[in-house]
C-alpha cells in the first residue's frame, strides 16, 4: 500500500525558496539594527544623565554662592 503523493499546490506552499544564508543574513541585519536602537537609547540616556549633572552642578554651585553671600550680608 503506497501513501498518495502530495498535489503540487502543497509541495509549493511547504517549499521555500529562502536558503539558510538569507535567513542568517536577515537575523544578522535585525541584530544589527536592534543593536544600533539600543546604542541611540542608552546615548539618549547618557546625554540627558549628562545635562542633569551640569544642571545639578550649575544649581549646586549657585546656592552655595547665594548661602555663601547670605552668610557674609549677615556678618555685617
Amino acid at each position: 500500500m503506497s501513501s498518495p503523493m502530495p498535489s503540487s499546490s502543497t509541495q509549493a506552499a511547504c517549499s521555500s525558496s529562502y536558503s539558510f544564508s538569507d535567513y542568517a543574513e536577515a537575523s544578522a541585519q535585525f541584530v544589527m539594527r536592534l543593536v544600533q536602537t539600543w546604542r541611540s537609547v542608552v546615548e539618549a540616556a547618557a546625554h540627558s544623565a549628562g545635562n542633569w549633572a551640569g544642571l545639578t552642578g550649575y544649581l549646586s554651585s549657585t546656592l552655595s554662592f547665594v548661602a555663601c553671600k547670605s552668610l557674609i550680608n549677615s556678618n555685617r
